[in-house]
């Protein structure tokens, strides 16, 4: 079970049952309106060099995004654990943290990911 609250001094924040940060949701993250690294939970889904941090995974296959999703700018693909591939698309099936700077539908990764 995730609790989220709005912290003044950390913006937007869920934390899990063990009070370890899981990250805000892409929804939250496309709203939260700040320039400070936001740590980020979604699918991570990279087809044809355009990579996306998903809010769901639709049901077909491969993945899609389902809902909404973030542009992720300078993540190194290759270093996301628990990839998964068919037909050049590749994605993640648990959702992963990105820690960066949202802005304009865009999350400029400035941290590793987190599974």
């Amino acid at each position: 079970m995730l609790a989220c609250g709005l912290a003044l001094a950390l913006g937007p924040r869920c934390t899990d049952e063990d009070g370890a940060a899981s990250g805000i949701s892409v929804t939250q993250a496309r709203a939260a309106g700040v320039e400070r690294p936001l740590l980020v939970s979604g699918y991570v889904v990279a087809e044809g060099g355009r990579v996306r941090l998903c809010e769901a995974l639709a049901e077909s296959f491969p993945p899609q995004c389902g809902g909404p999703s973030l542009e992720v700018r300078g993540l190194d693909v290759a270093s996301v654990p628990g990839l998964e591939a068919s037909d050049g698309v590749r994605w993640t099936a648990r959702p992963h943290r990105l820690l960066g700077v949202v802005r304009n539908g865009i999350l400029t990764v400035s941290g590793s990911t987190v599974g």
